[in-house]
């Protein structure tokens, strides 16, 4: 037994270690559904850099040529 659980019934204890073992399920779930959106906005960024590069390339075939700022 450690010292934070002195004096407490086991029932207590187990209680305790239940709402911690939720509060760490929840802050998982929390941490990857932000991660899978970070994710998606990572993805998003590319496909559009992606998208500009390929449409600059595509007129640079026909002999224009022009840098956006």
């Amino acid at each position: 037994m450690s010292f934070a659980n002195w004096g407490k019934t086991k029932k207590q204890i187990e209680e305790e270690k239940a709402e911690t073992e939720k509060f760490h399920r929840e802050i998982r779930k929390d941490l990857e559904a932000h991660s899978r959106k970070l994710h998606e906005e990572h993805m998003e960024r590319m496909r559009k850099s992606s998208e500009k590069q390929l449409k600059q390339w595509r007129l640079a075939q026909k002999g224009i040529y022009y840098e956006e700022f």
